[in-house]
Protein backbone atom coordinates (compact mmCIF):
# COMPACT_ATOMS: atom_id res chain seq x y z
CA UNK A 1 0.00 0.00 0.00
CA UNK A 2 3.14 2.00 0.93
CA UNK A 3 4.57 1.98 -2.37
CA UNK A 4 1.17 2.63 -4.57
CA UNK A 5 1.16 6.21 -2.37
CA UNK A 6 4.75 6.75 -2.89
CA UNK A 7 4.24 6.23 -6.48
CA UNK A 8 1.05 8.67 -6.77
CA UNK A 9 3.30 11.14 -4.64
CA UNK A 10 6.46 10.88 -6.26
CA UNK A 11 4.15 12.07 -9.19
CA UNK A 12 5.33 9.03 -11.13
CA UNK A 13 1.98 7.41 -11.49
CA UNK A 14 -1.88 8.81 -11.53
CA UNK A 15 -3.35 9.84 -8.50
CA UNK A 16 -6.48 7.55 -9.65
CA UNK A 17 -4.17 4.66 -9.22
CA UNK A 18 -4.92 4.81 -5.36
CA UNK A 19 -8.33 3.34 -6.03
CA UNK A 20 -6.67 0.03 -5.74
CA UNK A 21 -5.94 1.04 -1.98
CA UNK A 22 -9.63 0.45 -1.01
CA UNK A 23 -9.69 -3.12 -2.50
CA UNK A 24 -6.11 -4.37 -1.36
CA UNK A 25 -6.52 -2.67 2.17
CA UNK A 26 -10.19 -4.28 2.95
CA UNK A 27 -8.53 -7.59 1.61
CA UNK A 28 -5.94 -7.17 3.98
CA UNK A 29 -8.04 -6.16 7.23
CA UNK A 30 -10.42 -9.13 6.42
CA UNK A 31 -7.73 -11.81 6.77
CA UNK A 32 -6.51 -10.30 9.82
CA UNK A 33 -9.76 -10.15 11.07
CA UNK A 34 -10.47 -13.92 10.12
CA UNK A 35 -6.98 -15.03 11.61
CA UNK A 36 -8.02 -12.36 15.02
CA UNK A 37 -11.64 -14.49 14.88
CA UNK A 38 -9.46 -17.75 14.96
CA UNK A 39 -7.56 -17.02 17.81
CA UNK A 40 -10.08 -15.71 19.71
CA UNK A 41 -12.72 -18.92 18.93
CA UNK A 42 -9.29 -20.93 20.05
CA UNK A 43 -9.02 -18.82 23.73
CA UNK A 44 -12.73 -19.36 24.32
CA UNK A 45 -12.41 -23.03 23.69
CA UNK A 46 -9.62 -23.09 25.74
CA UNK A 47 -11.74 -21.31 28.62
CA UNK A 48 -14.89 -23.43 27.95
CA UNK A 49 -13.58 -26.88 27.62
CA UNK A 50 -9.66 -26.62 28.92
CA UNK A 51 -9.07 -24.72 31.66
CA UNK A 52 -11.68 -26.60 34.39
CA UNK A 53 -10.17 -30.20 33.85
CA UNK A 54 -6.52 -29.25 33.36
CA UNK A 55 -7.36 -26.88 36.96
CA UNK A 56 -8.58 -29.96 38.24
CA UNK A 57 -5.83 -32.06 37.85
CA UNK A 58 -2.64 -29.74 37.94
CA UNK A 59 -3.99 -27.56 40.78
CA UNK A 60 -6.09 -24.43 41.04
CA UNK A 61 -4.39 -21.50 38.98
CA UNK A 62 -2.59 -23.30 36.84
CA UNK A 63 -4.95 -22.42 34.12
CA UNK A 64 -5.83 -18.97 34.03
CA UNK A 65 -4.43 -17.12 31.28
CA UNK A 66 -7.79 -17.41 29.02
CA UNK A 67 -9.72 -15.71 32.15
CA UNK A 68 -7.15 -13.18 32.74
CA UNK A 69 -7.32 -12.41 29.14
CA UNK A 70 -10.98 -12.43 28.85
CA UNK A 71 -11.22 -9.81 31.76
CA UNK A 72 -9.01 -7.07 29.71
CA UNK A 73 -10.69 -7.88 26.36
CA UNK A 74 -14.42 -6.62 27.81
CA UNK A 75 -12.71 -3.84 29.01
CA UNK A 76 -13.38 -0.36 26.31
CA UNK A 77 -10.17 1.25 26.97
CA UNK A 78 -8.26 -2.02 26.09
CA UNK A 79 -10.44 -2.52 22.71
CA UNK A 80 -10.39 1.11 22.28
CA UNK A 81 -6.13 0.95 21.82
CA UNK A 82 -6.86 -2.63 19.55
CA UNK A 83 -9.06 -0.83 17.58
CA UNK A 84 -6.75 2.89 17.25
CA UNK A 85 -3.79 1.02 15.36
CA UNK A 86 -5.99 -1.71 13.33
CA UNK A 87 -8.12 1.43 11.78
CA UNK A 88 -4.76 3.47 11.18
CA UNK A 89 -3.10 0.28 9.46
CA UNK A 90 -6.58 -1.02 7.44
CA UNK A 91 -9.38 1.43 7.67
CA UNK A 92 -7.30 5.06 7.19
CA UNK A 93 -5.65 4.25 3.27
CA UNK A 94 -8.88 3.38 1.94
CA UNK A 95 -10.69 6.48 3.34
CA UNK A 96 -7.72 8.75 2.43
CA UNK A 97 -7.46 7.27 -0.75
CA UNK A 98 -11.03 7.87 -1.77
CA UNK A 99 -11.01 11.06 -0.50
CA UNK A 100 -8.13 12.39 -2.80
CA UNK A 101 -9.76 10.36 -5.94
CA UNK A 102 -13.11 11.95 -5.95
CA UNK A 103 -12.43 14.91 -7.51
CA UNK A 104 -10.63 12.83 -10.27
CA UNK A 105 -13.05 10.43 -11.55
CA UNK A 106 -13.40 11.35 -15.58
CA UNK A 107 -14.88 8.06 -16.51
CA UNK A 108 -17.87 5.88 -15.86
CA UNK A 109 -15.10 2.94 -15.12
CA UNK A 110 -13.78 5.10 -12.79
CA UNK A 111 -16.52 6.51 -10.30
CA UNK A 112 -17.79 2.53 -10.88
CA UNK A 113 -14.69 1.52 -9.04
CA UNK A 114 -14.82 4.35 -6.29
CA UNK A 115 -18.44 3.65 -5.59
CA UNK A 116 -17.17 -0.34 -5.14
CA UNK A 117 -14.37 0.91 -2.95
CA UNK A 118 -16.59 3.06 -0.58
CA UNK A 119 -19.16 0.51 -0.59
CA UNK A 120 -16.53 -2.56 0.11
CA UNK A 121 -14.78 -0.13 3.12
CA UNK A 122 -18.53 0.40 4.81
CA UNK A 123 -18.78 -3.37 4.73
CA UNK A 124 -15.50 -3.96 6.04
CA UNK A 125 -16.09 -1.12 8.89
CA UNK A 126 -19.48 -2.83 9.67
CA UNK A 127 -17.62 -6.04 10.07
CA UNK A 128 -14.86 -4.65 12.72
CA UNK A 129 -17.12 -3.05 14.65
CA UNK A 130 -19.52 -6.18 15.34
CA UNK A 131 -16.36 -7.55 16.23
CA UNK A 132 -14.99 -5.47 18.21
CA UNK A 133 -18.64 -5.27 20.43
CA UNK A 134 -19.01 -8.98 20.06
CA UNK A 135 -17.96 -9.98 23.58
CA UNK A 136 -20.03 -13.30 23.25
CA UNK A 137 -18.11 -16.33 25.58
CA UNK A 138 -19.26 -19.07 22.99
CA UNK A 139 -17.11 -19.64 19.93
CA UNK A 140 -18.15 -18.23 16.63
CA UNK A 141 -18.87 -20.53 13.49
Amino acid sequence: MGAIAGFVLSRRADVRVLLVLPFLSSSLGLFWLDHAKTIRNIGRYIKKYVEAPVGELLGAGIMRWESIAHGHARQLSDRLTFLGPLALVFMSPSWLSLAVTVSKLDTGGLVCAWILGVVLTVIVLVIWVRYLVDQDDKPTE
